[in-house]
């Protein structure tokens, strides 16, 4: 057959009904699809290796396709056309393929961090009352001077584009790209760390969108708990591999040590004054109330 024609009717959206469908009775017995929400940089790597160790499950970290920011179209602004080539993209192959993969499964796990920024929606829309959420979350001032080691700079670097949200997005709920033309804002480690709390705000935003969502919030430096981690696994109701699971706990994935490129020349005190200064715009602009939800407060 034609390869156009394969296409055509691979595409064609009552195929794509009927196909969905036809996985939606196979995926009858999953009790959860799980996603997590998080800016990267954080530990997702290694949480999903955690959810490796979940029985009748699948654990995957960036399924095809990972909804990664477009480039080619405007990714630096959510347009009208960006955020409707997003949701048919998700409903013609990822939908699909992660109904493919959960055939025959009780638990689905991606540790995509691209979730929380470009397909949350169509995900809870889609899963309804079985999708549940992992709030995985690190100290800001870390998880933008890895950002900024690695050149992943939002809205500068080419890999700040594609896996970063820009300043300048349309939909963001922190609007301060104006600063970062400023001698006073212009460090690169305030992009950074701006991402941080955008990433913050939209978490908060989904829980206000679906507040009856099932969500579970865990620090990086908690994955290192034994207990934490099981009571995690407990509360989304899995059954798990105890002897696998304590041979993952405390190791470290992802540190990406030979894409460590820039060098950071500032230190701890100078990152905590750079986020008091950056706080303080967001709060004259948005509030005290507002501004108070974003900030970081590590584990007991």
């Amino acid at each position: 057959m034609n390869n156009s024609i394969v296409s055509t009717l691979k595409f064609n959206p009552f195929i794509i009904y009927l196909y969905n469908l036809f996985l939606s009775l196979h995926c009858k017995e999953v009790e959860s699809y799980v996603f997590v929400a998080t800016t990267g940089r954080s530990g997702s790597n290694t949480l999903g290796r955690i959810f490796e160790t979940v029985r009748d499950g699948i654990s995957i970290h960036e399924k095809y396709p990972a909804l990664y920011n477009v480039s080619g179209e405007n990714s630096l602004k959510t347009s009208y056309s960006f955020v409707e080539n997003n949701k048919k993209k998700f409903n013609q192959k990822k939908l699909i393929n992660i109904k493919r993969l959960a055939v025959g499964k009780h638990h689905y796990m991606e540790s995509n961090h691209m979730f929380i920024k470009n397909f949350y929606r169509e995900s809870i829309n889609a899963f309804d009352k079985k999708i549940k959420v992992v709030h995985l979350r690190r100290d800001p001032l870390l998880v933008a001077t890895s950002f900024l080691q690695i050149n992943s700079i939002p809205g500068k670097s080419k890999r700040g584009q594609k896996y970063l949200l820009d300043p300048n997005r349309e939909d963001n709920i922190i609007k301060i790209s104006d600063l970062f033309l400023t001698d006073k804002f212009r460090n690169d480690f305030y992009r950074c760390l701006w991402y941080c709390y955008e990433i913050e705000a939209r978490i908060n935003q989904m829980k206000n969108e679906y507040p009856n969502i099932i969500l579970y919030k865990i620090d990086t430096n908690e994955l290192n708990s034994l207990d934490k981690v099981v009571d995690m696994l407990n509360f989304f109701k899995m059954e798990y591999d105890m002897l696998k699971l304590k041979e993952i706990i405390g190791k470290r994935y992802n540190l990406k040590k030979t894409q460590k490129t820039t060098s950071i020349n500032l230190n701890f005190d100078e990152t905590k004054e750079m986020e008091g200064l950056l706080l303080a715009q967001i709060s004259d602009r948005y509030g005290a109330s507002f501004t108070s939800t974003l900030i970081y407060q590590p584990p007991d």
